[in-house]
């Protein structure tokens, strides 16, 4: 009982603390409230996002706050993007690149349906390599173009060299699980038919010492299997873990989403969310 009020009591306060926040109006698909990037760089952002929304259909907004109101990063992305309302409602396909120049934080927050291609590793690669190194510098305007440019690529394709690998080490890692419990199935088989008890072909011709060791070794083990087999999707079903070479996809891919020119351009325009939702999917970092 005094758990549970516990944990109703924390909620209640954090409810009241998501209660004050303050969210910045969405007044396109570049947002600079902190006001740390440069006029060219919000008209070519504004042009690319636009630009690979009407492609995809996925919607990707850059905002750079003022302060984060006493609340962490991660609290305060996915409550942003859930006001918003970014990416479609039916596909939940929104993404914030995030920007608190006084607190020194970025974070990348993905919706619902792109998180199993946008995945936090990805994520915080991108943070780690392609954002944070610039933003060092107090080059925030080559940081958020670099940072954007490698959220497009991992967006727009599976084909990048960073998704084959995520692709098949997760592939591999939920197959290896159905291998091993076919693999003891099939053992338990045998067993059947090979026994001395059941006179088949089969025991007819597999020697009976061969027969002895396969009946020691693998009594019970259909029940073994079924056990690791749980146990084993469990744990890579859940995993997010998929090998440490995901940042090396990026250099030239989602070019044909980024025009340096500034023709065609003429102002921010009518932008708002499709509905979209977030979970906390998504990482961040600091510099």
């Amino acid at each position: 009982m005094k758990q549970f009020k516990s944990l109703l009591l924390l909620f209640l306060l954090f409810t009241v603390l998501s209660a004050n926040l303050t969210f910045p109006k969405l007044t396109g698909r570049v947002v600079d409230n902190a006001g740390i990037l440069s006029l060219k760089t919000k008209e070519q952002l504004t042009k690319i996002l636009k630009n690979f929304e009407n492609k995809t259909t996925d919607q990707v907004v850059v905002v750079t706050l003022k302060s984060l109101q006493g609340t962490s990063i991660s609290d305060f992305g996915y409550q942003l993007g859930r006001y918003w309302g970014i990416g479609q409602k039916n596909k939940n396909n929104g993404v914030l690149l995030i920007i608190a120049p006084n607190e020194k934080k970025v974070r990348i927050e993905v919706g619902y349906g792109l998180e199993g291609t946008l995945t936090d590793a990805i994520s915080s690669v991108i943070i780690h390599q392609k954002i944070i190194p610039y933003f060092k510098k107090d080059d925030f305007d080559k940081g958020v173009m670099e940072g954007t440019k490698a959220i497009l690529s991992s967006l727009k394709s599976e084909d990048t060299p960073s998704h084959k690998n995520i692709k098949k080490s997760k592939n591999l890692n939920q197959f290896h699980p159905l291998i091993f419990f076919a693999f003891i199935f099939i053992i338990a088989i045998l067993q059947t038919l090979f026994s001395k008890k059941n006179k088949t072909i089969f025991a007819k011709i597999i020697p009976s010492s061969f027969l002895a060791f396969f009946g020691y070794i693998f009594s019970g083990a259909i029940i073994i299997g079924i056990i690791v087999f749980i146990f084993a999707f469990i744990f890579f079903l859940f995993s997010n873990t998929f090998g440490s070479n995901i940042g090396n996809g990026w250099s030239n891919n989602g070019d044909d989403f980024f025009d340096n020119g500034s023709s065609g351009f003429g102002g921010f325009d009518d932008f708002s969310g499709g509905g979209g939702s977030f979970g906390g999917g998504g990482a961040d970092g600091g510099w």
